[in-house]
């Protein structure tokens, strides 16, 4: 089915739909089956398909019911909103700041120009990882990896990328990003942290590696102390560090919890890697 549409709700059937929403603010809704939506100008909502989720008054999911379909969203001109729901989509933002979420499932996102906000899946379940493509375009944008192997391109502009709990590749490109790390890790004390995410674009003095979330993770009350190439120590304090292995440069920092807890030497427990060799400074780190 073909709808063009202006300023309206258009939802589509539960077959191969192409709807495309006009020059207003519209709503579009692509039902089952593998749709093709377009907002054209305006500041649209866009979504995929059914998404199988009942959302309570407080934001919590109640059931989950799976609607696997391939979908096509493109937000065109204005500050769209885009979810992909189930199945392996492809969202694409366009002009304008716009909000893409890939839902469930292995997908694609590409914010364009403007300042963009890309979420690999929202609702993604640690048992359920989905691999994403993230990329932000031109634009200040902020990519959120969450559970699955993901890879998060910036592209131009001063990016925020949030690193999820899979092993990740992350390349900030032109501009002076922020590379997150912490937030989406378990938070049990104690449990080893064994991620393994590599930086392909790393600047020295010009991007920032921020780790202040792991500090939560560790039960930490005060900052990682930086020991450059030094190794750990036994003080049980929280510390990182770094050293070149092979062609790349590693980033560790020591499980101090642990330590305090059974009384032995610090040990490396978070691990993300930058590709080529950076003498690193406290002051290319927020810690």
């Amino acid at each position: 089915m073909s709808v063009l549409g202006s300023g309206l709700l258009r939802t589509g059937t539960g077959r191969a739909d192409y709807l495309r929403g006009g020059a207003a603010n519209d709503t579009v809704d692509g039902g089952g089956g593998n749709d093709l939506l377009g907002g054209g100008a305006g500041d649209d909502l866009l979504t995929g398909g059914p998404d199988g989720l009942l959302r309570q008054p407080d934001g919590t999911i109640a059931t989950l019911a799976a609607d696997a379909d391939r979908d096509i969203l493109q937000g065109g001109a204005g500050r769209d909103t885009l979810y992909g729901g189930w199945g392996d989509d492809l969202l694409f933002g366009g002009i304008g700041a716009d909000s893409l979420d890939g839902g469930f499932g292995h997908d694609t996102l590409h914010g364009g120009d403007g300042n963009d906000t890309l979420i690999g899946g929202r609702y993604a379940l640690q048992s359920l990882p989905d691999d994403n493509l993230l990329i932000g375009g031109r634009g200040d944008d902020l990519l959120v990896g969450f559970s699955g192997n993901d890879t998060l391109q910036g592209g131009a502009g001063n990016d925020r990328l949030e690193a999820g709990g899979g092993t990740n590749l992350l390349a900030g490109g032109a501009g002076a990003d922020t590379f997150v790390f912490g937030h989406y890790v378990s938070r049990n004390p104690g449990m080893a942290m064994t991620r393994q995410d590599l930086i392909l674009d790393f600047q020295d003095g010009v991007d920032k590696l921020d780790l202040s979330p792991l500090r939560t993770v560790n039960l930490a009350t005060r900052p990682f102390e930086f020991l450059g190439d030094q190794a750990f120590t036994d003080r049980g304090l929280p510390e990182v560090r770094y050293e070149f292995v092979g062609d790349e440069t590693v980033v560790e920092v020591n499980h101090f919890f642990l330590d305090r807890l059974v009384g032995t030497p610090d040990s490396p427990a978070g691990v993300l890697h930058l590709a080529g060799h950076h003498a690193l400074s406290a002051a290319d780190f927020i810690l």
